[in-house]
C-alpha cells in the first residue's frame, strides 16, 4: 500500500485545523511548519531582542495549539494566530514599558526577515521609520498588509468607516513611503497623481 507522505488538504489551513483538532499530528505539523518563520519575522519587526521573540513565538504557538478546540471558523486561522501574536507583543511591551512599534510588509510580503541576515538592515529600517506613525496609522497598515483583511473587517474592528480606513490607510502608506525614501535616500520620487496599490 502506497503511503501518501504529503496529502492535499495539508496546504489548506482549514482543513488542517479541522484534522489537528481530532488531534492528528500531521496537521499539527504542518500547521506549525506554515507559521512558525512568518510569525517570527512579524515578531521580530516589533521586538528587538532575538530571544524575547522566540519566546513571544513559543507563547503564540503554545496558546494556539492549546486553543485549537475553541475556532468556529477554521478558514480565519491565520488572523487567528496573528491576533494572538500581537497580544503576546503588545503584553511583552507592556511589561517592559515600551510602545508597541507596529509593522508592515509593505516591501516584505511573506516577512522571511527573522531568519534571513541579509534582511536584517531591512527590519530595522522599516521598524525606525514606522516609530514615526501613529498606533492607528500603525495598527490600519498592519491589518491591511500583513494580515490581508478587507477594508470593511478593519472597520468592524477599529470601529471607524470604511471611507476613513481606505483614507487613513493611503495618508498613512504615503507618510511611511516619503519618510522611508527620505531617510535611507531610495529610488526616484512618487510621480504626482500616481495611486498606491496597496490601498
Amino acid at each position: 500500500m502506497k503511503n501518501n507522505t504529503n496529502p492535499k488538504y495539508l496546504n489548506d489551513d482549514a482543513a488542517c485545523v479541522i484534522r489537528a483538532q481530532k488531534a492528528e499530528t500531521s496537521a499539527y505539523q504542518a500547521l506549525y511548519n506554515r507559521y512558525k518563520h512568518r510569525l517570527l519575522g512579524y515578531i521580530r519587526l516589533r521586538v528587538d531582542c532575538k530571544d524575547d521573540a522566540r519566546d513571544i513565538l513559543a507563547r503564540t504557538l503554545n496558546k494556539a495549539f492549546a486553543n485549537l478546540q475553541k475556532i468556529k471558523q477554521p478558514q480565519y486561522f491565520k488572523q487567528w494566530i496573528f491576533k494572538i501574536a500581537l497580544r503576546e507583543i503588545s503584553n511583552y511591551h507592556r511589561a517592559q514599558k515600551t510602545r508597541i512599534q507596529a509593522t508592515s510588509v509593505e516591501d516584505v510580503p511573506e516577512i522571511e526577515l527573522a531568519h534571513n541576515p541579509k534582511n536584517n538592515s531591512l527590519t530595522e529600517s522599516v521598524r525606525d521609520t514606522l516609530k514615526y506613525l501613529t498606533n492607528q496609522e500603525q495598527d490600519i497598515i498592519n491589518y491591511r498588509l500583513f494580515q490581508k483583511k478587507e477594508i470593511s473587517e478593519i472597520a468592524d474592528i477599529t470601529g471607524l468607516s470604511n471611507q476613513m480606513i481606505y483614507y487613513t490607510l493611503k495618508k498613512a502608506l504615503n507618510k511611511f513611503g516619503d519618510m522611508y525614501k527620505s531617510k535611507y535616500k531610495l529610488g526616484p520620487e512618487k510621480k504626482e497623481g500616481e495611486k498606491n496599490e496597496a490601498v
